[in-house]
């Protein structure tokens, strides 16, 4: 059995990738033979290990756009405070 959730992410993987581009051939528009992905080697763990895996991704996933959100509420939280500081400034002159 093979999750298709799972197979994604490998496919897209770093290692994979760099493994991918290591074999390709071409200038400017890399490209691979069949030969090349027929001889490809995937690793395929059990079922219940690739649902793992993927909800661990996810997971992160959640975590970073969280982050990300986070880090844009705080950077305008600064930029208010700012310029609520500087606005007090200008009154006190």
């Amino acid at each position: 059995n093979l999750d298709s959730a799972y197979l994604a992410l490998y496919l897209n993987s770093e290692r994979l990738q760099h493994k991918l581009r290591l074999i390709s051939g071409g200038l400017t528009i890399p490209s691979i033979s069949k030969k090349e992905l027929e001889n490809l080697v995937i690793d395929v763990p059990g079922i219940q290990e690739q649902k793992k895996f993927v909800h661990m991704a996810e997971l992160l996933n959640d975590d970073v756009e969280l982050t990300e959100k986070l880090l844009v509420k705080k950077r305008a939280m600064r930029k208010t405070i700012l310029n609520k500081m500087i606005r007090n400034l200008k009154k006190k002159s």
